[in-house]
């Protein structure tokens, strides 16, 4: 009885361990996808139309394939993605993206913009692996 009691009592305790990394993982995993978002918005180069910055977006799964024609700004972006990141879970969402699907993001993810000529999405995805790395460590 002594024996299946510990058993029982490490068991439990390392389950609510289990999950207590699982809330922390979930936790850091939202902060630092909604920082690369911000980082993007605040970063995108704004050309006449202002659709760049409007049309990056946080889906699950896969990335997005539908441009908006809707001007947003800055706060309605990232607002919309604090609001799509408490959907995530661990469980439920394998991977996460953060896309735009305009026919001339790449170009201007290439170097095509004089306001962004080193791009935009492979500098956040570096801020984002330091961020992630300072706060897992």
């Amino acid at each position: 009885m002594g024996l299946r009691h510990n058993f029982s009592t490490f068991q439990k305790a390392f389950l609510k361990m289990l999950s207590q990394r699982r809330e922390k993982q979930l936790e850091i995993s939202r902060i630092v996808i909604l920082d690369a978002l911000t980082f993007m918005v605040l970063r995108s180069p704004v050309g006449d139309t202002g659709l760049y910055r409007s049309n990056h977006e946080i889906t699950f799964g896969s990335p997005a394939t539908n441009a908006t024609l809707v001007v947003r700004s800055e706060g309605e972006l990232i607002d919309a993605g604090r609001q799509k990141l408490k959907e995530l879970t661990l469980e439920k969402h394998g991977k996460v993206f953060i896309a735009n699907p305009l026919i001339y993001a790449w170009p201007l993810e290439v170097g095509h913009s004089k306001q962004a000529p080193q791009g935009v999405y492979r500098i956040a995805q570096a801020h984002a692996k330091r961020l992630w790395t300072r706060l897992t460590v």
